[in-house]
């Protein structure tokens, strides 16, 4: 017989930075949207002017790292196990449930956000 257990888990988001380029599509009566990767977007918008800039320092190399390294730049996770609230102990920023909160947000977002996923709304 199977048995579960609940544990109280809180998560904060304090920080959240992104940079991408975003399609929109109107076709008939629906409107799609989705991002591009960072490759696509760099092909579709071209490099930023101050990467053409760095490049002219640095003698023309091209660097891995442009403007869009990643669709989600930076987000940062608090954790919080346990239940402060009835007077027991709890856990803070415990690094393994936080790391695991972003990969599966990152993945959920490129999955369904990135093309050639992309999401329909009705008009």
């Amino acid at each position: 017989m199977p048995s579960f257990v609940g544990i109280p888990l809180k998560l904060n988001i304090t920080g959240l930075s992104f940079d991408g380029v975003g399609v929109l599509a109107n076709i008939r009566k629906r409107v799609h949207f989705c991002f591009l990767s960072p490759e696509d977007a760099m092909t579709a918008v071209g490099p930023d002017e101050e990467d053409e800039e760095s490049k002219k320092e640095k003698g023309g190399e091209e660097e891995p790292k442009g403007r869009f390294g990643g669709l989600l730049q930076e987000i940062k996770v608090e954790s919080e196990i346990g239940d402060r609230v009835a007077g027991k102990q709890s856990l803070k920023n415990v690094g393994k449930v936080e790391r695991f909160v972003l990969d599966q947000v990152r993945r959920i977002f490129e999955e369904e956000l990135v093309y050639p996923s992309f999401w329909t709304f009705l008009i």
